[in-house]
């Protein structure tokens, strides 16, 4: 299986995202995941394909390789679309709206308590299946230089992978913006809907 999979799968998942209406991931009430609790079902307004099914119901070594040296455009809800840097070693690193700064954080792979339910169409119907869905986790520094409003700061705020892909709306491999060799921001983030390449076209040090 390509390592690199999910990524195909994100935009899929985005979509299903927008149609539902759903909550996400750096909202200004982010749901975190207790290990101790049960993942149980989650709300998924669009099921999966078989395919997707079996992208998704893959190991932790599997998802932290699809999150090594990658760049993503994330949606932040309320906060707007954010960049998002996160290294094979963990660190990780955020350009987000209204931040002079570069965020610098920590991102991890946990496993959930228990599987979770999801929806897969078949050629009969829908199925309700479950399957173990690990947790991605992740954290920045708290810092006043960087009042970005939405960012879960200094806490680790955990979600079932399922969930927060659908958050990630486009991924490019490597450190496209630099974002782990500078201190500011490239430039003022917009949080307005925007693109990977829009922003890249507009850098004139990346």
């Amino acid at each position: 299986m390509p390592s690199r999979a999910i990524v195909r799968l994100l935009p899929a998942l985005a979509v299903a995202t927008m149609l539902g209406g759903c909550m996400t991931l750096w909202g200004k009430e982010p749901a975190v995941v207790d290990a101790a609790v049960p993942a149980g079902p989650s709300y998924q307004p669009v099921p999966f394909t078989e395919e997707e099914f079996e992208r998704l119901a893959r190991d932790e070594a599997d998802l932290r390789d699809d999150l090594a040296d990658i760049t993503t455009l994330v949606d932040g809800g309320r906060g707007g679309r954010m960049v998002e840097y996160t290294m094979a070693d963990g660190r990780a690193y955020l350009w987000a709206p209204g931040a002079r700064d570069v965020l610098v954080g920590q991102w991890k792979i946990e496993p959930a308590s228990r599987p979770a339910k999801v929806h897969v169409r078949t050629d009969k119907g829908v199925d309700l299946r479950e399957m173990p869905i690990s947790n991605l986790c992740l954290r920045y520094q708290s810092s006043a230089t960087n009042p970005a409003s939405g960012i879960a700061s200094g806490n680790w705020s955990c979600r079932l992978f399922t969930e927060a892909a659908k958050t990630r709306l486009e991924s490019r491999s490597g450190d496209i913006f630099r974002l782990a060799e500078r201190a500011a921001v490239p430039y003022p983030l917009s949080p307005e809907k925007t693109s990977l390449g829009a922003l890249l076209s507009r850098c004139g040090d990346c």
